[in-house]
């Protein structure tokens, strides 16, 4: 039986510059009492190193000892972990988002709209497909922060339950980030949650966090406001389920 609920869980959380261990070790320090309480858990884009240009060096991949530590947190905390990364991929490098879970990798998605104003285009390699996830019963759309503005790219063709975004979004258009994920949930009928970091980075940028979970009517189901937190919030799939059935607006959309 597929279970109803489901229980997602945000890390919005301050990054240090370009310090892979170090932020690794803020993921670490989560301890036991988060042990079982979310079937995913989200962590902001480019966890290990903030949005940096200098992905030299600071690359992860699949031999890389931050995995192993990646894979161990969420064994520990009996959870999958999904957040983005830079990440080599032959001899490209990509902002890939990967869900992680004890058994290693289960998934990825390489963030498609790459932000130019931040030399992402310059040096990075776009992801050219999407996909899907299925955690706890859900089937889930990852997507990758720019991603949020291009609703034809988000359009919920697989009718997913869960779209979700992790970001490195400045607070000086922190109205965009909230409005944009509002309308998301409204125009694709599902959950939608970004995850966004706060603090300061390497480029002088400041960022309010303001990660938020919306239901698909519109309606905040959590706000983490500006501080650093693991929030956690349930979410059902027959709520959703008799939403979409009340207003079955999906079904002329993609006719």
């Amino acid at each position: 039986m597929i279970p109803d609920e489901f229980r997602l869980g945000l890390f919005q959380c301050d990054l240090t510059w370009e310090n892979t261990s170090a932020n690794l070790s803020r993921l670490e320090a989560l301890g036991p009492e988060f042990a079982g309480t979310c079937d995913l858990l989200l962590v902001p884009e480019t966890f290990s190193t903030g949005f940096t240009s200098k992905p030299a060096g600071l690359a992860l991949n699949e031999q890389n000892g931050a995995l192993e530590r990646i894979i161990q947190v969420a064994k520990n905390l009996k959870t999958h972990v999904a957040g983005s990364f830079i990440w080599k991929h032959e001899n490209t490098y990509r902002n890939r988002f990967i869900l992680v879970n004890e058994l290693g990798i289960q998934g990825h998605y390489d963030k498609h709209h790459l932000f130019g104003l931040g030399q992402e285009t310059q040096l990075f390699q776009a992801g050219i497909e999407r996909t899907t996830w299925m955690v706890g019963g859900f089937k889930i759309a990852p997507f990758v922060c720019y991603d949020l503005r291009f609703p034809e790219w988000c359009g919920n063709s697989e009718k997913c339950d869960l779209m979700i975004f992790c970001a490195n979004w400045p607070e000086a258009r922190v109205s965009h980030w909230k409005t944009l994920l509002n309308a998301r949930a409204i125009e694709n009928q599902c959950y939608v949650a970004g995850v966004n970091r706060i603090g300061r980075d390497g480029n002088q940028l400041t960022y309010s966090g303001d990660s938020l979970v919306i239901d698909a009517n519109g309606s905040t189901l959590l706000d983490s406001g500006a501080t650093e937190s693991l929030k956690i919030v349930k979410l059902s799939k027959s709520n959703l389920a008799a939403y979409r059935n009340k207003l079955p607006f999906l079904n002329d959309r993609f006719q």
